[in-house]
């Protein structure tokens, strides 16, 4: 009896041993995809430091190594190796020029939160003297005192290397630089640790989180935008879009008001970004908010696209949307090529495309006159410069008196009308003869601009002959709804329009046109390599607030 009574104790230690180590054992393997399940850090605590003018404010709200974690626990065994020689290079990349290396200088104190901004264009604000931004990282510390002696560290090692350290106080903190790495750093409390390219980087920070009216974190427009977007979060991007494209280009932007009169103002000015994670990529919600003086028209929950047109748009397509009025697509648009660089917008060349087979204008009437429901393909032809278009709209009032416009661009661009047949369905075709030389005389060359045609109470345009063939192909088969469109239908209800962008496609009609990104291209080059599709949905707008969701789809080739 008492060794059964032995037996059985020692059989429940074993079983709550074992659930013990299983439980542990699960919860590290589930550990990375907490980042998915739960999100990090859902605020950033380190805004206080940042000017609300700034142009570009990055939030990462999870420590980079959990992010690296969960990115190779995503990936299957094989594809592991070239991974982490990607993270490796990333690393090497953006702190080459410190000296340091994450896992041993950083990764023993640095919190879950790490912010970059860029919080002028111009830090003395002197054109004279050339444009030099003002760059600001921001760590959160996990270990302050940890934190502290990587930061002497760091500074003795610089003064062994012949640097001349120059030391300053400013608000209670110690300011450390270096005229000769352009380095300054100062650490804030034991929660904060503050690095610029510049001294006066780090006064004005320090200024701006003593003043609530003057930093980001205490801005009207950021807590709105803030509020407007979901809480489950690893990273907020906020963008001052003026001030982003001027950086972007070189140019100075004035780091207080800009004139509030001036008549050439866009409706938006200002975007927050909130990026949660998937298994199968990033997820960002974007709130863009009306410029200060003007409201939003409100358009929330008053359309209603007909889904079903994208059945009817060519196979293969580098973009493909849907949606109902155009218009609405475009003002979520032109925001957006903000953060794309000067030197691949050339690239994105589809309305001056338009414009240039029809006339100048031609789009703006076509956005404004397009307020029913529309599908929308977009390729680029291997060899050719002009991108390929096609267009299925449901006819309206507005529409009509838009062709009846462009009938007449179409003459006085001395565009020629003629009628023909494609797969015996009427069509209407502007097009431009010019001679060039063939055989042992001239030949005349028909340069087309555009095919238009009714079908079924819709009517269609497309830019060339092979685009409408292939497009009355699908409306006698249409295939179907396509997969992307069926899960972003999901997400939230009603949407004003649908995009999708096959990135590879679009990324080398970029690269054959334009040079690369440069520093951007750098820091992003992981996310490039295994990005595959973004699809955008816009929900509309109230009277403060734009709001859109973007999905990058990544896989691991």
């Amino acid at each position: 009896m008492k060794l059964r009574r032995l037996i059985i104790a020692l059989a429940i230690v074993a079983g709550l041993v074992f659930m013990l180590v299983l439980g542990r054992w699960v919860t590290a393997w589930r550990a990375p995809l907490a980042l998915i399940e739960q999100g990090g850090q859902a605020i950033p605590t380190t805004l206080q430091f940042v000017p609300k003018q700034s142009p570009l404010v990055v939030s990462v709200l999870a420590r980079p190594d959990r992010l690296a974690d969960l990115w190779l626990h995503l990936a299957r065994s094989k594809q592991r190796s070239a991974l982490k020689k990607e993270l490796a290079w990333l690393e090497q990349v953006l702190l080459a020029p410190t000296g340091l290396a994450y896992q041993q200088d950083l990764q023993p104190w640095v919190g879950e939160e790490i912010t970059a901004a860029v919080v002028s264009a111009d830090i003395d604000q002197d054109p004279n003297n050339g444009l030099t931004p003002g760059y600001l990282v921001i760590f959160t510390c996990r270990q302050s005192q940890t934190a502290l002696a990587s930061l002497e560290l760091f500074w003795q090692n610089q003064a062994l290397g012949g640097a001349a350290l120059t030391f300053s106080d400013r608000v209670g903190s110690r300011l450390i630089s270096s005229s000769q790495s352009g380095l300054a750093t100062t650490l804030v409390g034991d929660r904060f640790l503050l690095v610029a390219n510049h001294p006066e980087v780090l006064r004005q920070a320090l200024v701006a989180a003593q003043a609530t009216d003057t930093n980001l974190q205490f801005d009207r427009r950021y807590q709105t935008a803030l509020q407007a977007l979901p809480s489950q979060r690893v990273g907020l991007v906020a963008m001052n879009l003026p001030g982003l494209k001027a950086w972007q280009q070189g140019l100075s932007y004035p780091d207080g008001p800009v004139n509030l009169g001036a008549p050439d103002r866009p409706e938006v000015d200002w975007g927050l970004l909130s990026l949660a994670l998937t298994r199968r990529g990033i997820v960002a919600d974007l709130a863009l908010a009306a410029t200060p003086g003007k409201a939003l028209e409100p358009r929330q929950g008053q359309v209603d696209p007909d889904l079903q047109l994208v059945r009817y748009l060519p196979d293969a397509l580098a973009i493909a949307g849907v949606g109902r009025d155009l218009g609405i697509l475009t003002q979520t648009l032109r925001p957006l090529l903000s953060f794309v660089p000067p030197d691949w917008r050339s690239g994105l060349s589809v309305l001056q495309a338009v414009d240039r087979g029809f006339g100048q204008g031609t789009m703006a009437r076509v956005e404004a006159g397009l307020d029913q429901n529309y599908a929308l393909g977009i390729t680029f032809p291997s060899g050719q410069a002009q991108p390929d278009w096609s267009l299925i709209s449901q006819p309206s009032p507005g529409w009509h008196q838009t062709l009846e416009e462009l009938e007449h661009l179409a003459q006085t661009q001395g565009l020629g009308v003629s009628s023909l047949e494609i797969q015996h369905t009427p069509v209407r075709a502007w097009s431009r003869l010019a001679a060039e030389p063939g055989g042992t005389g001239l030949a005349l060359r028909a340069e087309v601009a555009g095919l238009e045609a009714d079908l079924e109470g819709y009517q269609v345009l497309t830019a060339s002959a092979e685009g409408m063939n292939q497009l009355l192909g699908r409306w006698s088969a249409p295939g179907d709804s396509p997969a992307w469109l069926t899960e972003a239908e999901s997400w939230k209800s009603p949407a004003a329009a649908y995009l999708q962008v096959d990135w590879p496609q679009l990324q080398a009609q970029l690269q054959a046109q334009a040079p690369p990104f440069r520093l951007w291209e750098v820091a992003a080059r992981p996310l490039l390599h295994h990005l595959q599709k973004l699809t955008l949905v816009s929900y509309g707008q109230s009277d403060r607030l734009q709001t859109s969701r973007i999905f990058f789809h990544l896989t691991n080739p």
